[in-house]
């Protein structure tokens, strides 16, 4: 499948979900992604706190890694050929949409299993874990966590390359003139501070060492599911 075709893909993936059409149900998603969230915060601790490494990593987490709202690519034409015009850096474009697009199908899965106590605010390790194997995402979630892989190593190379940051900036107006205002500033917004925080793959492998030992947790049905990862460890 090419670049077009891969982006095409990611996106009818993507406007397919059901939260965009059931406002209950996108709150039950909402409350499972920050329940995550939280829990990793506080696993990651002084990792996310200050400094241009833990801005990067904290952006990530709260940003990116538990899925991004793009509501502009819905009900949008002409749209893989617009989005490849603005942003320069396909690869990771297309590995980002299509770690969007499962990221959030994995959370919809999960939230129909626990659709009545996300929506009470009541989820708790071992539900968590007791849905992941009722939905069967771990398959899911390990190749979910080797695209978030994919998108760091294209990260590194993107803020490296003259072309994509020239790129972005010159896009800027046009993206927002065409829809793509938010997209354009969460990609600007990342790019900024992978620059600060240096080699982004070294910053984000504190994300992705956490993930892996959740998965393998869960998958052993284990009480816990996050546990501190050592500042300096990676």
């Amino acid at each position: 499948m090419d670049d077009a075709a891969s982006i095409l893909s990611s996106i009818k993936r993507y406007q397919a979900l059901r939260l965009h059409e059931d406002v209950d149900f996108a709150s039950c998603v909402l409350a499972l992604q920050q329940w995550r969230l939280e829990a990793m915060l506080t696993a990651l601790g002084p990792e996310c706190e200050g400094g241009p490494k833990g801005d990067l990593l904290e952006f990530y987490l709260s940003e990116v890694l538990l899925g991004v709202h793009l509501h502009e690519l819905n009900k949008k034409t002409n749209i893989v050929k617009v989005i490849e015009k603005l942003f320069t850096g396909t690869d990771m474009l297309t590995v980002g949409l299509e770690f969007n697009a499962l990221t959030f199908e994995i959370s919809e899965k999960l939230v129909e299993q626990l659709y009545g106590v996300a929506e009470r605010g009541e989820i708790d390790v071992k539900l968590y874990v007791e849905a992941c194997h009722r939905a069967a995402v771990l398959d899911d979630m390990e190749y979910q966590l080797a695209l978030f892989e994919k998108f760091s190593v294209y990260l590194d190379e993107a803020i490296r390359d003259p072309i994509v940051n020239t790129g972005l900036k010159v896009s800027k107006i046009p993206a927002r003139m065409l829809g793509f205002k938010r997209l354009h500033k969460l990609l600007s917004h990342g790019f900024k501070l992978a620059k600060k925080a240096g080699d982004p793959r070294l910053v984000l492998e504190s994300a992705i060492t956490l993930e892996r030992q959740a998965i393998a947790n869960i998958r052993r049905g284990a009480n816990v599911i996050y546990s501190p990862v050592e500042t300096g460890s990676n």
